[in-house]
């Protein structure tokens, strides 16, 4: 230390400092032109040479990331999950959906007594009974019974479940019939002189008249008719 002391002289202080700064200043000016601004690229960057503490913060923005380079984030990974869960989800709606139609199906054909929809077609259908003919919505018989009088006529369809047609309703039948005879009606009319008496109803060529004839009197032709079912 002595001798150190004895070689530290305010000559060698100054000569050491000003031969410092000349090392110095000539190595940053050599730096500053070997290294021009905007002289560094990728080709002189080793890979991996960049850390994270070498990076400003906010030097690097969302537009200088390539998305496609990034893998899948936690969140996405759930929204898979979910979409996955969401496809459960609606393939659970659709079998839930498929069941109710197979129920309601299985409910309609029960309702349906398992018919076809042929049969169900024929049984919408008015039909009549085999000894009638369905004329304007009335099934007639198609032949005449035997003459009776008037009351005998009302009980021997009443026994049939049928009835006797009005004046209107054995006109129609004639016309698109026709008969050509005639026939009791279901109808009385009342006279001052008579009393009640049961209407005939007289189908010739030539037209139609009415006949009023005593309930209980002359036997006479009818028919009965009956509304025609499914």
């Amino acid at each position: 230390m002595k001798r150190l002391r004895a070689h530290l002289t305010y000559a060698n202080v100054i000569a050491t400092l000003a031969l410092f700064i000349a090392l110095a200043g000539g190595t940053a000016v050599a730096a500053k032109q070997l290294l021009p601004n905007n002289s560094v690229g990728t080709k002189q960057l080793k890979n991996n040479s960049i850390t994270a503490a070498k990076v400003k913060n906010g030097a690097i923005t969302s537009s200088k990331i390539a998305l496609s380079s990034l893998g899948t984030v936690p969140n996405a990974a759930h929204a898979d999950s979910a979409t996955s869960a969401g496809t459960a989800e609606s393939a659970k709606i659709a079998g839930t959906a498929t069941n109710a139609t197979n129920a309601t199906t299985a409910t309609t054909a029960q309702s349906l007594q398992g018919l076809s929809p042929a049969q169900i077609a024929a049984l919408s259908k008015l039909t009549c009974p085999a000894d009638t003919k369905l004329v304007a919505g009335t099934c007639f018989e198609t032949a005449q019974r035997p003459a009776a009088n008037w009351e005998t006529a009302v009980r021997t369809c009443a026994k049939a479940g049928r009835f006797l047609p009005n004046a209107a309703q054995l006109t129609t039948f004639d016309i698109l019939g026709p008969s050509n005879e005639s026939e009791w009606t279901s109808e009385l009319q009342y006279t001052s002189d008579l009393g009640y008496r049961a209407v005939v109803l007289n189908i010739t060529t030539n037209g139609y008249s009415l006949n009023l004839v005593a309930m209980g009197g002359a036997g006479q032709a009818y028919r009965c008719i009956v509304p025609p079912s499914n």
